[in-house]
């Protein structure tokens, strides 16, 4: 199998870290800057690893919008992070009267309940909403098929320059995991009981205060409100498994 090569837009922020994570693995990342048409139609996945506020992010990929819209409703993998994972929806309170890019129905609202803002440090991902927070796995040892830990917890997969490929990323398997969150806004999804019925739709949720959900996965499209890139262990899996994923 061929080598995946994956664009990252630089829209500013720390995209080192998403960078180092992505050869950590041995994944083949390239920054991009968010005027690049050409580099969004020869790499094979996209990721955005947004930071900031969502009007300054949109601002910076106006050069670039209609290219991504192309590339991603013609079934171009697309990972957003953070702020890269709001702007897949139609709006934001932190931006009014900035468009997202409109791929998920939605908005991005403000927290309403917590009473200190932003959301920053480790919280637990559940599959379904309501669910218990009682009991959670020990997120050294949530694993996927090839990876290999040992007895510590430790990855000791070595780099994979031809990661293999499955046909369905499962974000379902990491439910119970800890990840690592800065933020002060999250997303609501329109329709999302008639959504999450669909096959291809994978949704998980976290509470803090209000209850949101922090990934999705609608085909081709996934987006996480954590920074895999900054959860360690398990954010490598989840990035890993992103990559190997077909769509």
């Amino acid at each position: 199998m061929k080598k995946v090569k994956i664009a990252v837009i630089d829209c500013g922020g720390n995209t080192g870290s998403i960078v180092n994570a992505l050869e950590f693995i041995g994944a083949d990342a390239s920054l991009i800057l968010p005027t690049d048409r050409k580099a969004l139609k020869w790499c094979d996945k996209i990721i955005l690893p947004g930071q900031g506020r969502f009007g300054e992010v949109m601002r910076k990929l106006e050069p670039i919008r209609s290219t991504l819209l192309e590339e991603v409703r013609c079934g171009k993998p697309f990972l957003g992070i953070c702020v890269g994972y709001q702007i897949l929806f139609d709006k934001s309170e932190e931006s009014p009267g900035i468009k997202g890019l409109g791929l998920i129905k939605g908005s991005v609202v403000r927290f309403r309940k917590p009473a200190k803002l932003p959301h920053i440090g480790w919280n637990l991902l559940r599959s379904k909403r309501g669910m218990s927070d009682t009991k959670s796995h020990d997120v050294n040892k949530v694993c996927i098929k090839g990876t290999k830990y040992n007895e510590s917890g430790k990855d000791t997969s070595s780099k994979d320059t031809n990661i293999k490929e499955i046909d369905n990323c499962e974000l379902r398997i990491f439910q119970r995991a800890y990840v690592y969150f800065v933020h002060s806004y999250y997303p609501v999804i329109q329709d999302e009981p008639n959504l999450k019925e669909q096959t291809n739709v994978q949704i998980t949720w976290t509470t803090y205060g209000d209850e949101f959900a922090s990934a999705i996965k609608i085909g081709n499209i996934c987006g996480t409100q954590f920074h895999p890139e900054k959860s360690g262990e398990i954010g490598l899996s989840i990035i890993k498994n992103w990559i190997r994923c077909r769509k």
